[in-house]
């Protein structure tokens, strides 16, 4: 395959994949405007940010076979199809049912692009590449959330939320035509295949394997999520911060988490998959007091910025990571599957979280810093006892 196409399949798994964070930090920053034009209250309002982390898993099982049984491209692109329309229903809908509809069926298309993205990129680039390459790739989603913030800052208080969701199915639209554009080729997975096995088939004697993959992506989830999701509703209610200046932290913790990812994926394929994400998940540790107590402006960006780039230096790595830990016969399956299920098992974390604050008296800093806290000493503990997936001698091969 040419470098052309390598380019060509990476910017496609990179624009999905940025398309979904973009539409799901739409939804964050607009969470109070919604709850408000529908007649609800904050905490029954998080369940549309609750449901696609729910419903994800479904995708990622669905689509992740679908890919490795009919082959990528025709997949990914079907998805990004159904990710316009998904858009489309949510920025027509007239009732809040309607809505949360529409945010589940989006959790189905979110949960598809990542495992089959990211085995489609790492099975077309060589060898060396694949932990920048898995950084880029990852780097989609603090690019997306970065999108969703420059949008809500300048569009926000004219055009609303339907407005936000309208400009993120015409960007969707662009990523569709890229992707029917792409090249066919025959896939690793695929190559492998010696017969159409079911997941529950190719796993056989490999359940230690998933059930670890499982936990740590939880607490993953839970880490990452808790500083990313009710952030911004943070930074209004409890710290007072504007609309332009919440806008403002916002692109700029994003940008350092695009640095981040980059940074986590270049490190992994230099010193070690394992070794980069036990670092960087330790220096968070180290962030969290500060993240959590800053008061001012300076100190909130400053604390935000680089509590962002080290959750992104973990997640960088997580592309090549997971797709080297799958079986190869069921590579998007299985990385699409780990990924999710992770989400899934804490997808009512902003609900509960809100409850709290609003319910039982917690601020909203002390709420997200204790579930940072506890679901990033297990993620630790469970990373620092595994394996490394390859050798760096031995990276000629996934």
């Amino acid at each position: 395959m040419s470098g052309r196409q390598q380019v060509h399949i990476v910017a496609a798994c990179f624009g999905g994949w940025t398309m979904d964070a973009f539409d799901f930090f739409i939804t964050a920053f607009a969470l109070s405007g919604i709850a408000r034009d529908f007649s609800t209250d904050l905490t029954t309002m998080t369940w549309a940010m609750s449901l696609p982390l729910a419903t994800r898993i479904f995708g990622a099982l669905s689509v992740g076979w679908l890919a490795d049984n009919f082959g990528r491209k025709r997949v990914l692109t079907g998805n990004m199809i159904a990710f316009v329309l998904c858009e489309a229903g949510v920025c027509l809908a007239p009732s809040l049912s309607v809505f949360l509809l529409f945010r589940a069926l989006f959790g189905l298309v979110m949960g598809g692009e990542w495992g089959v993205c990211t085995s489609y990129a790492m099975e077309s680039i060589p060898p060396g590449k694949r932990g920048l390459v898995s950084g880029l790739l990852q780097s989609g989603y603090p690019a997306g959330y970065l999108l969703a913030a420059v949008l809500y800052g300048l569009i926000y208080e004219t055009a609303g939320w339907r407005g936000m969701y309208l400009v993120s199915m015409g960007v969707a639209l662009c990523v569709v035509i890229l992707r029917v554009t792409l090249p066919v080729y025959q896939t690793a997975s695929r190559k492998d295949r010696t017969g159409t096995l079911s997941f529950r088939q190719n796993m056989t004697g490999q359940w230690t394997l998933l059930g670890f993959a499982v936990l740590f992506m939880s607490a993953g989830a839970t880490f990452s999520h808790a500083t990313q999701d009710l952030y911004p509703t943070m930074l209004r209610t409890e710290r007072g911060l504007t609309v332009h200046a919440v806008a403002l932290v916002a692109v700029a913790y994003n940008i350092a988490a695009v640095a981040g990812c980059l940074c986590g994926g270049a490190l992994s394929q230099r010193y070690g998959r394992r070794r980069a994400i036990v670092c960087a998940a330790c220096a968070i540790f180290a962030v969290l007091p500060f993240w959590a107590m800053a008061a001012d402006l300076p100190a909130t960006m400053l604390s935000a910025v680089a509590m962002q780039f080290l959750v992104m230096c973990v997640y960088g790595v997580m592309p090549a990571y997971l797709n080297e830990l799958a079986p190869a016969a069921i590579r998007s399956t299985f990385s699409g599957f780990v990924y999710q299920i992770g989400f899934l098992l804490t997808s009512a974390n902003a609900t509960v979280q809100a409850w709290l604050a609003t319910h039982e008296g917690w601020s909203y800093s002390a709420v997200l810093a204790v579930t940072v806290a506890i679901s990033l000493a297990i993620f630790i503990s469970l990373m620092a006892r595994s394996g490394e997936t390859v050798r760096t001698a031995e990276r000629s091969t996934i």
